[in-house]
């Protein structure tokens, strides 16, 4: 049997509140999101994240789709849906990683706040990527902002900032990327 190839949805463009929060621009990116818009060349645009951030968690993403029996294989930005349609040509299933905030104008909501406004590229191209696998009946699976985007995708809302629209005790943010805490699903309401 041959190993299912896993395309995982991944960009670290800044957009939103980790590129306001993440730190400065590396002096020297080692990564690039490439951008792709139609038949234009293809742009490539340096990685602002924190070096400890970004590759530690790309790394785990694929190791998991390899862990698990598959093949990772990485889609980036793209503008066109010609570049999704030949992407999803070529895979088994779709992987929508965390990340970045998903832009509120999806939602039909204004930006709180500068931190709010989200990763337009990203999440245009991922809405167009979900919406070019449900035609196809491709497996699709969601992590952190991948569950947000399908939601709003779907035509749900998100709320745009934790600590100012849902005070809680706990922590929604923390900029290592050890945030975390239990949750109870509460199942499907009727």
């Amino acid at each position: 049997m041959q190993k299912p190839i896993i395309a995982i949805a991944w960009s670290q463009y800044p957009g939103g509140r980790m590129g306001y929060r993440s730190g400065n621009p590396l002096p020297d990116p080692f990564f690039f999101d490439l951008l792709v818009d139609g038949d234009s060349p293809p742009t490539h645009l340096p990685l602002f994240a924190r070096a400890d951030l970004m590759g530690e968690a790309l790394d785990r993403y694929m190791n998991f789709v390899t862990l698990g029996g598959g093949i990772p294989v990485i889609v980036p930005i793209a503008k066109s849906t010609d570049t999704m349609g030949a992407i999803l040509d070529r895979v088994d299933g779709v992987l929508l990683s965390g990340g970045d905030d998903v832009a509120p104008s999806f939602f039909a909501e204004k930006p709180l706040s500068r931190e709010c406004t989200g990763n337009l590229p990203r999440t245009w191209s991922e809405t167009a990527l979900i919406r070019e696998a449900v035609a196809r009946k491709l497996p699709l699976f969601g992590i952190c902002r991948g569950i947000q985007q399908l939601n709003v995708t779907f035509g749900g809302s998100l709320l745009q900032d934790l600590p100012t629209q849902a005070p809680s005790e706990l922590n929604h943010y923390d900029p290592h990327g050890r945030t975390f805490h239990s949750v109870t699903s509460e199942g499907p309401r009727n």
